[in-house]
């Protein structure tokens, strides 16, 4: 799973895609593994995962997940230090 754009890109949305085709298109030309590459869903993602039953660990440690926002601005511990904003 290769997830594109946040809020603030791709405001051409013509250009974006366009662009992603592209790389879809050369990323299943020129592959060595079994992989095809395609526009999909979270829930499509999850169902696949599901029907190769893929097992993930569960971390259960503190907040990991470092949001960049600008150049040196980073929300290291948003998520859990605002569980308020969680919703």
């Amino acid at each position: 799973m290769l997830p594109f754009g946040d809020d603030f890109s791709c405001s051409s949305q013509y250009e974006c895609f366009k662009g992603i085709d592209k790389l879809i298109d050369y990323c299943n030309q020129n592959q060595q593994s079994n992989m095809t590459f395609m526009y999909s869903t979270p829930q499509r993602y999850v169902n696949a995962l599901k029907a190769e039953n893929v097992r993930w660990p569960v971390i259960r440690d503190k907040d990991f997940f470092p949001y960049y926002e600008k150049h040196t601005q980073y929300w290291s511990g948003f998520f859990s230090s605002r569980p308020g904003l969680k919703k």
